[in-house]
């Protein structure tokens, strides 16, 4: 692969992970489980007890829009060296549904998060 090629394909495995965010958590769309995530997604940190593989994360992706509608993902940071791409995040929303078991609280919430890396401009892990 030329370094043109390399840097092309980095910026495409950004465009992916930029794109994936804004998807399934700014915008609820939960089909972008399926564009974005490779067939053998493996999420090494899933959240909330969800399994680790793509259904896990589309569990996760339509739990945080039921309980916070209004959830918006703002990026900081978004680094990448070939199928590594690192992201860092600010991700915040007014709880209106339940949560966990959480009944609605009307409260902001804003967890910061890093992850995934690429391979064939999809998220592998």
């Amino acid at each position: 692969m030329t370094t043109t090629e390399q840097s092309r394909a980095t910026a495409q495995n950004k465009d992916t992970v930029r794109d994936f965010i804004d998807g399934l958590f700014t915008n609820g769309d939960l089909g972008a489980v399926d564009a974005y995530l490779a067939e053998d997604f493996i999420n090494h940190d899933p959240p909330f007890g969800v399994s680790a593989d793509r259904e896990g994360m589309r569990a996760a992706g339509q739990m945080m829009r039921a309980g916070f509608p209004d959830w918006h993902s703002e990026l900081h940071v978004l680094i990448a060296e070939g199928d590594l791409v690192v992201e860092r995040f600010t991700a915040s929303g007014t709880q209106r549904g339940e949560v966990l078991g959480v009944p609605p609280t009307a409260q902001g919430w804003g967890p910061m998060n890093c992850g995934p890396r690429c391979s064939n401009a999809s998220a592998a892990s």
